[in-house]
């Protein structure tokens, strides 16, 4: 229910015609709240780093086998790539680290942590080669949250604890990130039409399919705690990111399309959340 009310607060602020400036949320959250939150929960007491490590594995097996097996079914079905590949591929860790830190606490908010950083790491690379046609290396050095996952690791396997007092400070900037992010994706889907809405519903419905069934066989074949599995298969089948149609228009690819078959899978999680949880949790 907060993660639901937060994106409905952000649709509905939308809708009474609040403004959200997405050129300059997007930079704040990516570049400022999530590297500091990121070096903030790699260096907590109870993170371990096997348990990080395991997470990390896991969702380079997930996104390696989303790009693989969505790629070969768009090639056979004969809908075009540029259009939809990054957004199979790529998901909506918003809600994936409200669900880490709302289901399974800070320990779990860490490892969601982990998998999503893979994950934003491919959406700004392969995410924004795909649409384009053309591989840019420059963009992903000016990721920080890169940086800063990196420092986090280090920091975590030499065992250095950071004093009160920068952690506190690092906790009260990163905390923003969620609500932010939340917010965001309310106020991107108050924008998007339903036109289509029937071929939208059954490449979603599809999506969603084989989402569950690549997260759950990498869930069961990592030797993984019961707790990372349920992570990882949550994390797996989370919609489409909405950032996926921003680049897509940056890269001036056919919108209706591709802004259709993101919302539909984003309204596919108001079933398949509950149903998720009530059997995993």
């Amino acid at each position: 229910m907060p993660i639901y009310g937060c994106v409905g607060l952000g649709f509905v602020l939308s809708r009474f015609g609040f403004s959200w400036d997405a050129k300059v949320i997007s930079p704040l959250i990516l570049q400022v709240s999530l590297p500091l939150l990121v070096i903030h929960q790699f260096t907590r007491p109870e993170v371990t780093s096997g348990s990080i490590i395991r997470m990390l594995l896991a969702a380079v097996l997930v996104v390696g086998l989303f790009v693989v097996v969505f790629g070969v079914l768009l090639r056979v079905t004969g809908l075009p790539i540029r259009t939809y590949l990054a957004a199979a591929c790529f998901s909506n860790m918003a809600i994936g680290f409200a669900l880490g830190y709302l289901g399974f606490g800070n320990s779990g908010f860490a490892m969601s942590l982990a998998f999503g950083s893979v994950m934003l790491f491919a959406q700004f690379t392969l995410g924004r080669w795909l649409p384009s046609g053309k591989i840019e290396m420059k963009p992903v050095f000016g990721q920080v949250f890169l940086y800063a996952l990196v420092l986090g690791m280090v920091l975590m396997f030499v065992g250095i604890h950071l004093p009160s007092y920068v952690e506190r400070g690092l906790h009260l900037v990163g905390k923003i990130t969620i609500p932010l992010l939340l917010l965001s994706l309310g106020f991107a889907l108050a924008k998007v039409s339903l036109a289509g809405f029937g071929k939208g519903m059954l490449l979603a419905t599809v999506h969603l399919i084989i989402c569950a069934c690549i997260g759950v066989g990498v869930a069961w074949v990592l030797p993984l705690q019961e707790e990372q599995r349920k992570l990882v298969i949550l994390l797996s089948i989370l919609p489409s990111a909405t950032i996926n149609i921003l680049i897509g228009q940056e890269a001036g690819d056919d919108l209706e399309p591709l802004t259709i078959f993101v919302t539909c899978t984003n309204l596919w999680l108001v079933v398949s959340l509950p149903v998720a949880i009530a059997i995993l949790l």
